[in-house]
Formats: structure tokens, C-alpha cells, sequence
């Protein structure tokens, strides 16, 4: 539990104009100091209106503050005016669609959430009998864990854009390291039958099936007329806060939908390419990011030490004018592979949540683990790499 410090911030905008979400979250990341300032902040509301998420990007150097609070960015649960489960650690900002270390440390996210029993209410957040953490009682759950990953995949799906805009920028030459999704389609044409995963799809005029859309959407609480209504992305006005409400659809204007479940072709995600800062240890090989802002994502890292040992195992067995080309089918065999595995392990959706699938057998030390089998990585690279020519000899 940590105090939030209350520092008040000079009244000019900031950004793309917005103001800050409110007092209570004045503290020292408002202020232009150590030769860098707020760049953005704004306000999503989650979880049916019932979370308050304020979000603060920074531009430049972050100041020596010392121990009065974090130097730089974390995500932390706000409850009568002091932080809780404050975290920097990449998993949890996964969560919210960040990867990038370079993004992670200018940004912080405070989230606020209903507290249990407010205005007669029974789902919230309170204290436990510690009162040095806070639990969650509420959706036939009680006294459970604060469902921040919950959270922080609505908070992705509608991240906003100043943040969507850092993560692409920090991502550089990278982000454009496959350029051809084909991969995609000739895995899905070979394996599609048989990765597949259940799925509801609804019929409105009872002539045929189709899959129901995401249930997430958005819309201006400042431009909303009264009594609801509206559309479209948030916008900032002269005096207003940038605010967007995320609502959760489970019905069209004409009422609620029948259903029923059917097999569906599972979708490769893409696979992509980050440096070990991105990862939780530096050896790591991959992380899965379902609720990355390019769709989800399969990263491979390039400084894992495992994939450089295969990398200069057939290297070495092959010309030095050939090196290149060879690095370049490993990592993209290691990529393929990859994306086979998470896309297979939809199967489990049978059988446990995706979340639990995600957090406990698609983290990184599952991927890096399943990477690591020698006989189906081998047989794909030595395919690969024979079509260069002749090895050299030994």
C-alpha cells in the first residue's frame, strides 16, 4: 500500500488537450520536471462503467524524485486516495496491450473501481482483513482477486490512441519484420480442419448462421445527447475531459439473439520480432500478446541466447555469404512454429477460460519451453536451409 502524493498541477492543457482525469490523481507525474513532461492523459471507463481507468503518457527525461514515489510508469488500483498492488512488472502491463519497455516506463495507469457496497451495491472492491491489499466481492465471486487482468484486456481493446501511437513508434524497424502474412493462410489451409475451437453464432432472421461480433464497444460520453445514445470516438472540447465509455453489447436493437454453439477454423495469430528488454527474463524465446494493437501477436526474441545457438549451429555449416539467408529461415521457422503452437492450444478453450489458457499455458516459460524441442524445429530449418546448396564440408 502506498500514499498517492498530492502535488497540484499548473493549469494550462497539455497533449492533445486533455485534462487530467481529476484531483485525486494530481500527483508528481502532472508536473513539466527533469526535463520532461505529460505529453497525455485521459479517462476510460471499464467493466460497465463500473471501473474508472486514468491513464497518463510522459515525454521525455523522468525526474529524480527519489523515494517520494515511482520514478517510472506502473499501474496501480486506487482506493480512498491511496495505491494499491502498484506494479511495474511487464506481465501485468501486457495485460493492458504494452509490451514495449520503452512505452512501459512512460506510462501509468490508476484504476478506481466501485467499492463494495457503495450506494447499496454488492460488487467492489474492499480491503481484506490485512487491509494492506484489496480483494473483489461481486459476478457470484467473493472476496476473490482484483480482476486486474480482466481489466486491463478492455482496457487494450480500446487503448488510446496517444498510447497506440508510442507502442507503434517504439516498435521502429521491427514492426515491420514480416511482411507477408501467406504463412498465415498456408497454415490455416493445412491445419484448419483440425484446429478448431467452439464458438456461438447466431442467426437474426433464422436462415443461417453468423458469428457473433466482439462484445465490446465504445461511445462519447461528452457528445452523447441526454439519456443516452451517440457514437464514435471520443473527443476533446474546449473545458471537457477526454473521456470514452466502453459498454458491453450482448444484444441488437431488436432484442436479445438466439444462439447455439458450432466448430470454427481457428486464426494463426502473426508472429513479430523484440529485443530482450520485452521479455521477463532475457533468454526467454517468445511471449503470446492476444490483445496486442496489431491483433494478436506471437514475439520471438532476437537476443535469446537459444535461438542465437541455433542460429550459429547452421551458420556454421554453410558459407559465410549464405549467413544471413540462414539466420533469416531460423527466425522465421522459430515464428511459424510458434504461431502453431498458440494457435493449436485454442483447443483448450474446451476445456478451461482463454485467460487461463493465456496466463498459465501460453506465458513465456511455456513457449520457451515448447520452443525448445529439438526434433520438430530441426526438421523445419534443415528443409529450409538445404534448398541454399551444398553444405560445406566438415
Amino acid at each position: 500500500m502506498a500514499r498517492e502524493p498530492q502535488q497540484r498541477r499548473r493549469g494550462r492543457r497539455r497533449g492533445s488537450g486533455s485534462e487530467p482525469p481529476g484531483p485525486r490523481s494530481q500527483s508528481y507525474i502532472t508536473e513539466d520536471r527533469g526535463g520532461g513532461k505529460l505529453a497525455d492523459c485521459g479517462l476510460l471507463l471499464l467493466d460497465e462503467e463500473r471501473v474508472e481507468a486514468e491513464w497518463y503518457l510522459w515525454e521525455g527525461d523522468r525526474p529524480n524524485i527519489g523515494p517520494y514515489a515511482k520514478q517510472n510508469g506502473y499501474i496501480a488500483i486506487r482506493y480512498n486516495g491511496e495505491l494499491f498492488h502498484v506494479t511495474s512488472r511487464k506481465i501485468e502491463f501486457r495485460w493492458f496491450g504494452i509490451i514495449e519497455k520503452t512505452v512501459q516506463d512512460r506510462v501509468t495507469i490508476i484504476l478506481e473501481p466501485r467499492h463494495f457496497k457503495h450506494d447499496g451495491m454488492k460488487w467492489g472492491v474492499h480491503p481484506d482483513q490485512s487491509r494492506s491489499r484489496l480483494i473483489f466481492t461481486g459476478d457470484g465471486e467473493k472476496g476473490v482477486e482484483v480482476p486486474l487482468s480482466d481489466w486491463g484486456y478492455e482496457f487494450a481493446e480500446v487503448m488510446p490512441e496517444p498510447i497506440r501511437e508510442a507502442v507503434m513508434a517504439a516498435r521502429g524497424d521491427l514492426a515491420g519484420s514480416i511482411d507477408d502474412d501467406e504463412y498465415r493462410k498456408r497454415l490455416q489451409d493445412k491445419f484448419g480442419d483440425r484446429w478448431t475451437t467452439r464458438k456461438l453464432v447466431v442467426s437474426p432472421n433464422g436462415k443461417g448462421d453468423k458469428e457473433v461480433a466482439p462484445p465490446t464497444g465504445e461511445e462519447d460520453m461528452n457528445d452523447a445527447p441526454p439519456g443516452g445514445g451517440g457514437g464514435g470516438r471520443s473527443r476533446s472540447r474546449q473545458g471537457s475531459r477526454s473521456t470514452k465509455k466502453v459498454r458491453l453489447r450482448t444484444t441488437t436493437d431488436a432484442g436479445p439473439l438466439n444462439g447455439r454453439e458450432r466448430e470454427r477454423p481457428v486464426d494463426v495469430p502473426r508472429y513479430a520480432f523484440r529485443r530482450a528488454d520485452d521479455f521477463e527474463k532475457d533468454w526467454h524465446l517468445a511471449t503470446y500478446i492476444p490483445n496486442d494493437p496489431e491483433g494478436p501477436t506471437v514475439y520471438i526474441n532476437l537476443d535469446s541466447g537459444i535461438l542465437q545457438e541455433v542460429i550459429e549451429y547452421h551458420q556454421e555449416r554453410y558459407p559465410e555469404v549464405l549467413h544471413e539467408e540462414v539466420a533469416g529461415i531460423v527466425k522465421q521457422v522459430f515464428g511459424e512454429v510458434a504461431a502453431c503452437k498458440v494457435a493449436h492450444a485454442q483447443r483448450l478453450t474446451k476445456e478451461i477460460p482463454e485467460q487461463e489458457l493465456n496466463k498459465s499455458y501460453r506465458n513465456e516459460e511455456a513457449l520457451t519451453i515448447g520452443l525448445m524441442g529439438l526434433i520438430a524445429e530441426e526438421a523445419v530449418i534443415s528443409q529450409r536451409v538445404g534448398r541454399l546448396g551444398k553444405k560445406k564440408a566438415d
